[in-house]
């Protein structure tokens, strides 16, 4: 049975674009080999006007958390940012088409963050990535009502770096209800000290990978995962790749499998996904480590398949994980 308070998310609307091409079309639009780079929303358009046969699939990462939790028959929303354009259409429609609440205007003449993924028959993938309007969240786009009857709120931590988000997290976050956790997922930060520093004041759940949790907290190991939930009394999930997961609370510290998928498609959400898990289980009073080994079924899971949203083969495959 399904706890029906809701989980909130809070992350940026992306769209992908997946399409396969060759290095001399990276070559030409000054786009490193196997690494993510920002570039104006002039260039994104530029770039998309000459792939060829390109796959437009809804993203972004907590969205894809909160996709997951949907799939698991949780209560969600999700707060976020699109413009009028083509890459708004394909992340509200796949928003409508799996019923996820939507609660925020579509900016006229705005647009959306767009991640072009373009693979090359090495099996390198690489990113070129143009935010928009994504990150122009203010105080009135998460109205404090939302989180009257809501159990979590999920934010991606990179949205803090975006000094208008920044503004309104601060003025927000004081006055989100105590019952409500709030949720972390960690990326990767340019400037991470005052950030850090307001997250750890407010964050009752982090999650991210190794890499990440290094990166912006310093732990890689798990002493020192054990060593942050004592000292600021929080659940962390810390995810190792092909290796599993670490989860922890001030109390104990679980290893957590990985669980091997029928076949690897694509990796882009697995994260997400584990995320999606390992929540659900928390939100529903699930042990530390029953949550953590959903996280782990559910991040297999999306592997199989293109993207970082489940069709509707894994949303039934993700059901049956919850009959036991």
């Amino acid at each position: 049975m399904t706890n029906q308070k809701m989980i909130v998310g809070i992350g940026r609307a992306f769209t992908d674009v997946i399409a396969n091409v060759d290095d001399a079309f990276l070559t030409k639009f000054n786009i490193p080999k196997g690494i993510g780079l920002r570039i104006s929303e002039e260039k994104i358009h530029q770039i998309i006007s000459e792939l060829k046969n390109p796959i437009f699939m809804a993203g972004g990462s907590v969205a894809n958390t909160i996709s997951g939790l949907n799939a698991l028959g949780h209560s969600v929303s999700f707060i976020g940012k699109t413009g009028d354009d083509e890459s708004g259409r394909v992340f509200m429609d796949e928003l409508t088409r799996t019923g996820v609440p939507f609660f925020n205007n579509i900016v006229a003449n705005g647009t959306t963050g767009t991640c072009l993924c373009l693979n090359t028959s090495d099996g390198e993938r690489s990113f070129a990535f143009s935010v928009g309007v994504c990150e122009d969240l203010t105080p009135a786009d998460m109205p404090l009502s939302l989180f009257d009857d809501a159990a979590m709120m999920v934010l991606q931590v990179m949205m803090l770096e975006t000094v208008m988000c920044f503004k309104a997290a601060r003025e927000i976050f004081p006055k989100i209800p105590s019952h409500v956790k709030k949720v972390m997922c960690l990326h990767d930060l340019k400037d991470k000290n005052e950030i850090t520093d307001f997250m750890l004041q407010h964050i009752d759940v982090i999650i991210g990978s190794r890499t990440e949790f290094y990166h912006i907290l310093d732990v890689n190991s798990d002493q020192e995962l054990k060593d942050l939930c004592r000292r600021i009394d929080v659940i962390a999930a810390m995810t190792i790749g092909s290796e599993g997961a670490v989860v922890a609370k001030p109390e104990r510290l679980e290893h957590i499998s990985a669980v091997q998928p029928a076949k690897i498609v694509d990796t882009v959400g697995a994260g997400d996904f584990f995320a999606a898990g390992f929540l659900y289980g928390l939100a529903n009073d699930w042990d530390l480590k029953d949550s953590g080994d959903l996280g782990a079924k559910c991040a297999s899971l999306i592997i199989e398949e293109i993207g970082g949203r489940p069709s509707d083969i894994t949303v039934k495959k993700m059901k049956s994980l919850l009959q036991y």
